[in-house]
């Protein structure tokens, strides 16, 4: 796949993920849907680092709409740096059965705990710090557990779409195009309301 080509994926896929960030949701359903777009993303482009950009795009429209969190934004990129060195090294070869898709999904939710932990602690947010032990332990089992959980299901479910979006047979060859700028667009306006609220 020729370079430009892997942009569009990215932006598409980054924006609607980071669509997903800014709306009033809870954090397991934010995670699943990270790991949804990364595997759609991963199956569209399979090229190591792909994964981050996308982490990349979310933190930029979520830092947009609603300003800079680092919390935030060390969870997007757990995330996102989770699936990228699950697929690239652990998974060198595209996952295409289902039951793989999975476990990559549950995996990931896993190691973003570590790596998300690591991030807020050596970066002293005070939230973390105060809560110590404790505090991590409950979003552990509060949030990701459940994410964890539900990434099992959303991740083979975003396997199957990108099989239907990567087959031109099945999808005529104007839907995609319209769809990704129509996604893009809505995405970012959708950002921009978020902006105009918070700077109002």
């Amino acid at each position: 796949m020729k370079r430009f080509a892997w942009i569009l994926p990215i932006i598409v896929l980054g924006s609607l993920w980071g669509l997903v960030e800014i709306l009033p949701i809870s954090i397991p359903i934010m995670i699943a849907a990270g790991v949804l777009f990364l595997t759609l993303g991963r199956r569209m482009v399979n090229v190591p680092g792909t994964s981050m950009a996308m982490g990349l795009v979310v933190c930029l429209l979520k830092t947009y709409a609603i300003n800079f969190h680092l919390c935030n934004l060390s969870g997007i990129l757990s995330v996102a740096v989770s699936f990228d060195v699950l697929a690239s090294l652990v998974w060198r070869q595209d996952v295409r059965t289902l039951p793989a898709a999975a476990v990559r999904g549950a995996l990931t939710c896993a190691l973003a705990l570590p790596l998300f932990v690591g991030a807020v602690l050596a970066f002293r947010h005070p939230y973390w710090v105060a809560g110590g032990w404790a505090r991590i332990v409950d979003y552990a089992v509060r949030d990701i557990l459940p994410a964890l959980l539900l990434s099992l299901v959303v991740a083979p479910l975003g396997l199957i779409v990108a099989r239907r979006l990567t087959e031109p047979q099945r999808v005529p060859r104007w839907v995609v195009p319209i769809f990704s700028a129509g996604a893009v667009v809505f995405a970012w306006l959708a950002a921009t309301v978020r902006f105009v609220e918070r700077v109002l």
